[in-house]
């Protein structure tokens, strides 16, 4: 105690450095060939074909002190590696053209095998087709079954310690309780299937054939899916009498769920299902003039659900921008990126509009103004709206006459271009989401590019 009255080794102790590294591997070897069969009335009926392998490993070391856990926050050391085959084959049948009723159709398919060596052997599949019944409208349709292999920071991400903040329905307390989480070597793979549905519009009269207009409908239910639940989410359903997820706790009072949660397991899983359908929509418009070219940009999604099924049942998450510590994120009901391109010569202009449509901090929260909100209930809180952001970013860029040496382009870029703040969001660590929100604010880049 006092000034000065430690050894030399004491401060050491106290003020030595944690590490850790991280070494990730790949090794790659494929074979593709492509070609065609055989003529049909709309054309080559092409088909393409291959096989491949892959290697995929990461090795973490880390200090002698975090490796023995002596640490406030530790970095577990790690090793682990998988490999995989697979073969595919994909077809493309041009079947009619230049038809009465089809300016074309068009079907295709896919197949592909994939054997990893630590979760065996999965199919996928995919069959769609493409009609355009005339020249200014094409319809397309698809059907597949998809898969995700968890990738080598999934399975063997090392183990490390952290704090989570989180709520105790039972008694209606905090806690920060230390929470470990990493990877977890016994993930299989994620299995989708999608369904789409789409309408492409290219008018060719008058002004409107500056247009491209597109709107696809998705359909997409993902089992297996890969998620580490967050800390407040494990606390969750055990209190929802998860029995699985109770295991993933330490409480004070072994066994009893009322006590204080003193550790959480965090690890990431396979996780029952994720569910999400909507729709994207697409805009282009194109004009030259005589003092330079214009196009304009527009891309929008939305989406009608986010549905995530575990063991304590369904939360739609969809219209949730909020970030609440250890919750499961969710998506904006809407969200569009809108740019508007000027070229002249060696100069470009661009300007973009990115739109956040308003939510909530939590959908599993109730706020006063919403059905069912009483502060007598746990879920109910004071405030749960996340309002809505349109953020601009300007950019330019000027390329100078190409060398025997390549190309110079000189560029600028101011992010965030009228100091948007984010939405006021309740405290909970960080007030925002900075998935969607900026809480940087306005940013300015310059530099020069050098293209061969």
């Amino acid at each position: 105690f006092g000034q000065n009255g430690y050894s030399p080794a004491a401060m050491s102790y106290v003020f030595g450095t944690s590490w850790y590294r991280t070494r990730t591997t790949e090794h790659v070897a494929e074979v593709n060939v492509q070609g065609t069969l055989f003529h049909v009335q709309g054309g080559d009926v092409a088909i393409a074909a291959g096989a491949d392998y892959r290697y995929e490993g990461l090795n973490t070391t880390t200090d002698p002190l975090s490796a023995q856990g002596l640490w406030h926050f530790n970095t577990s050391p790690v090793s682990g590696a998988y490999h995989l085959f697979e073969g595919f084959g994909e077809v493309d049948v041009p079947l009619f053209k230049d038809q009465p009723w089809a300016k074309t159709l068009d079907l295709n398919g896919a197949v592909r095998v994939t054997d990893y060596s630590n979760s065996g052997t999965v199919n996928t599949w995919k069959l769609g087709a493409v009609w355009e019944p005339t020249d200014y409208i094409r319809l397309r349709f698809t059907r597949s079954r998809d898969i995700r292999a968890p990738n080598a920071q999934e399975l063997y991400q090392p183990h490390s310690q952290g704090l989570s903040r989180v709520f105790d329905n039972n008694n209606g307390k905090d806690y920060l309780v230390d929470t470990t989480s990493g990877g977890n070597p016994n993930l299989t793979p994620e299995i989708g299937d999608t369904w789409t549905a789409g309408m492409v519009l290219m008018p060719k009269w008058g002004f409107t054939r500056h247009f491209n207009f597109s709107a696809d409908w998705f359909h997409i239910t993902l089992n297996n899916a890969i998620e580490s639940i967050g800390g407040q989410a494990i606390l969750d359903q055990c209190g929802n009498k998860s029995t699985s997820l109770c295991n993933l706790i330490t409480f004070a009072t072994p066994g009893d769920i009322t006590t204080e949660p003193t550790h959480f397991l965090n690890l990431t899983q396979n996780i029952a299902q994720i569910f999400t359908d909507g729709i994207d929509f697409e805009l282009d418009y194109n004009q030259s003039t005589g003092f330079g070219d214009f196009q304009l940009r527009a891309l929008a999604t939305w989406v009608d659900h986010l549905t995530i099924t575990d063991t304590s049942g369904a939360i739609d998450r969809a219209g949730q921008t909020g970030m609440s510590t250890g919750a499961i994120p969710g998506e904006p009901h809407w969200e569009s990126t809108t740019t508007l391109t000027y070229n002249n010569g060696p100069w470009q202009v661009s300007l973009q509009g990115h739109y956040i449509g308003a939510g909530k901090y939590n959908n599993q929260w109730v706020g006063p103004d919403q059905p069912n909100y009483s502060p007598d209930l746990s879920n109910s809180v004071s405030h749960n709206l996340v309002g809505n952001r349109l953020y601009f970013n300007f950019g330019s860029h000027y390329d100078f006459e190409p060398t025997q040496n390549g190309q110079i382009e000189l560029f600028f870029t101011i992010n965030n271009l009228l100091n948007t703040t984010p939405p006021v969001a309740p405290q909970d660590a960080t007030s925002e989401n900075p998935t969607f929100f900026d809480p940087i604010g306005r940013m300015y880049y310059m530099g020069v590019r050098f293209l061969d």
